[in-house]
């Protein structure tokens, strides 16, 4: 008999390098079946069992329970995190009832009396005492896996607790996924476990990352409940891991081996990142406009930037796996200049310069119709950020340090203007695919030209007078944030490396995109 359950899965990854490669792995699985008053399910031990069965293949050490009580869960939890001390990765499974109240997520144990909704905060054990005894060993590689119904059981209620579990935003180094879209129905399954442990355990068990688990296993959801069903994930992973790692696989950001001027694949962006040895130089112009000047000596450390600006494609898959909704989207319209400004509604991150849709044959082209808040949420979810004023500078300069005058580069890589970028005189008034000019020293592309890029900084005209020396971030707060290097819009002056604008955090428009910046520590 096929039953349906609204089903989440929630993976908590604090990724560390040395867990990735190896190590000793613990895991506690819990199975809850035996509710009372009609609320059974069918297969939450059945899954409980073939995810234990699973990661003893792995190498997992498993304590596995079934059918607990709320001491009986507590205790369990309690005793496991007794022993992560003595692990490096430990993973926590949980099948059975779930619930959300107030915004707090609970797993229900099978003893529990819930006939009115306050006694959930008494009778049931919230989600984040869990993740938080994983929270003490950060330097483990802690995995929670939560396949609970998060339909409400307790129908006597008349209202709250019936929209389920609610999303957890990921902190850096974490990923979450769902077992289907929030607040959708998942399939419990017809073969004695559910639709989503099912498919998630079969990629498990394939060498490939964690990434590729998840992908893989909500294509063939997709496939199997006939688009019914749609797993989802919301990630800051910084790091690979594999619960079977492929030979000859090694980590997409390396260690201090890595050479400055490297290419590396970011995995969770899909970005292709060069790394930037720091380095003092001479930020700014004495013969521009005020805002650009005075000249001054500026360090910066070492640093990773993509080498392209951000795509359309990789844009999608942030918004795929996070349901972010941008400040166009919100609006419901985005800045386009035709003959005149004006509001285009109905405009955001997926449609072209000029406000139409674009095909997926254009998801190459930088994403554009972002605001900076857009940007730097997708920086922060795949662990980065954006760059500062400095840091894009100094990047557009090639990372060379040198002295700059009038007399020195005035573009990304050269003085000619139409070997490095799309601009007024030659872009024929449209934004073109990344990567198509000559790049710079570094070997990124479209520093200058083709779109404007956000940063990090907030803007302030004098700022340049009284700059930090070392890494300066910009102003503490502001009205505008600063953007850099021009469009296929523009004159050639405008795509000067040194030239600044500036607009309004939620402000979007067909000329303004980004690049991310990663650090050491984002593996």
């Amino acid at each position: 008999m096929k039953r349906f359950a609204i089903t989440i899965l929630l993976v908590v990854f604090c990724i560390n390098t040395f867990a990735q490669e190896g190590g000793k792995r613990l895991a506690l699985v819990v199975g809850n079946s035996l509710y009372s008053g009609g609320r059974a399910l069918e297969n939450s031990v059945n899954d409980a069992n073939l995810m234990d069965s699973t990661l003893r293949e792995l190498g997992f050490t498993v304590i596995k329970v079934v059918n607990t009580s709320k001491q009986q869960l507590e205790k369990a939890i309690y005793n496991f995190s007794l022993k992560l001390k003595n692990y490096d990765i430990a993973l926590f499974y949980y099948a059975g009832h779930g619930i959300q109240l107030d915004g707090k997520n609970y797993l229900i144990p099978i003893d529990a009396i819930l006939n009115e909704k306050t006694a959930v905060k008494f009778e049931a054990v919230a989600v984040n005492y869990v993740v938080d005894e994983f929270e003490h060993y950060p330097e483990n590689t802690n995995i929670v896996i939560l396949d609970a119904c998060r339909d409400n059981p307790f129908r006597s209620w008349e209202r709250g607790g019936s929209q389920g579990f609610v999303a957890m935003q990921p902190a850096s180094g974490t990923i979450i996924a769902f077992a289907t879209s929030e607040g959708s129905t998942a399939a419990d399954g017809e073969d004695g476990n559910g639709l989503y442990t099912t498919h998630l355990v079969k990629q498990i068990k394939i060498a490939q990352s964690i990434e590729s688990v998840f992908k893989k296993t909500r294509i063939a959801v997709q496939n199997a409940s006939y688009g019914n069903q749609s797993p989802q994930e919301w990630t800051k992973l910084t790091g690979d891991f594999y619960f079977i790692k492929p030979t000859g696989v090694t980590n997409t950001i390396s260690s201090n081996t890595e050479e400055y001027g490297a290419e590396i694949l970011h995995n969770i962006s899909a970005c292709k990142m060069i790394k930037v040895k720091g380095g003092k130089f001479r930020m700014g112009n004495l013969l521009a406009h005020v805002d650009e000047k005075p000249v001054h000596e500026i360090s910066v450390d070492d640093f990773r930037i993509s080498k392209t600006e951000i795509t359309v494609k990789q844009f999608s898959k942030f918004i795929h796996e996070t349901a972010y909704v941008t400040n166009a989207e919100r609006n419901g319209y985005s800045h386009i200049y035709t003959t005149k400004w004006e509001k285009k509604y109905a405009v955001n991150w997926k449609c072209d310069s000029k406000g139409g849709l674009r095909p997926k044959s254009e998801y190459n082209h930088p994403v554009i119709h972002v605001s900076w808040n857009d940007a730097n949420a997708y920086c922060k979810w795949v662990g980065g950020r954006l760059p500062t004023e400095a840091e894009w500078e100094y990047a557009a300069d090639g990372g060379i340090v040198e002295i700059r005058h009038a007399v020195s580069l005035q573009y990304a890589g050269s003085n000619n203007i139409d070997e490095v970028a799309w601009y007024k005189e030659n872009s024929a008034n449209k934004i073109h695919p990344v990567g198509k000019k000559k790049p710079n020293a570094l070997g990124l592309y479209d520093m200058s030209g083709n779109v404007w890029e956000w940063c990090l900084d907030w803007y302030s005209e004098n700022y340049y007078q009284n700059s930090p020396k070392n890494n300066p971030v910009g102003p503490s707060s502001g009205t505008y944030h600063v953007y850099r290097g021009g469009s296929a819009f523009v004159n050639a002056s405008d795509c000067r490396s040194v030239k600044r604008s500036k607009a309004a955090p939620n402000y979007s428009s067909y000329y303004l995109g980004f690049r991310l910046v990663l650090f050491q520590n984002n593996k």
